[in-house]
């Protein structure tokens, strides 16, 4: 399972909005649809469901948020390699949306070096 995928499908939860997530992503509205169209194919699960101007993340949806921040967050792991377990690291977890919008000025307010997994 592709990971921009998962992370377009979290942003858009997240948003609750095709529109609002494409924009934060940076890609195409078209582009995003057809980037969860394609991951609800594969995931044989209808994720999101016409609301109103937005969308709602359905049961199947939910459940499916949670496993990919998991899976996110093990590619992540992998990706750091083994660390020093002794070292002093302060690690927050946030959405994407805030990870995108607040954690530069987080890190300067507390006066450390920002290190951002994707």
């Amino acid at each position: 399972m592709d990971t921009q995928k998962l992370k377009y499908f979290i942003t858009v939860a997240e948003t609750g909005s095709l529109t609002k997530a494409s924009h934060l992503l940076g890609i195409s509205h078209s582009g995003l649809s057809k980037a969860l169209s394609s991951l609800e194919e594969e995931s044989r699960l209808e994720l999101f469901r016409p609301q109103g101007r937005g969308l709602e993340i359905t049961s199947d949806g939910k459940w499916f948020y949670q496993k990919a921040l998991d899976m996110l967050k093990t590619a992540e792991e992998m990706a750091r390699g083994k660390k020093n377990e002794n070292e002093n690291v302060l690690r927050i977890g946030v959405s994407g949306v805030i990870a995108m919008t607040c954690t530069g000025a987080i890190a300067q307010e507390l006066n450390c070096p920002l290190l951002v997994y994707e």
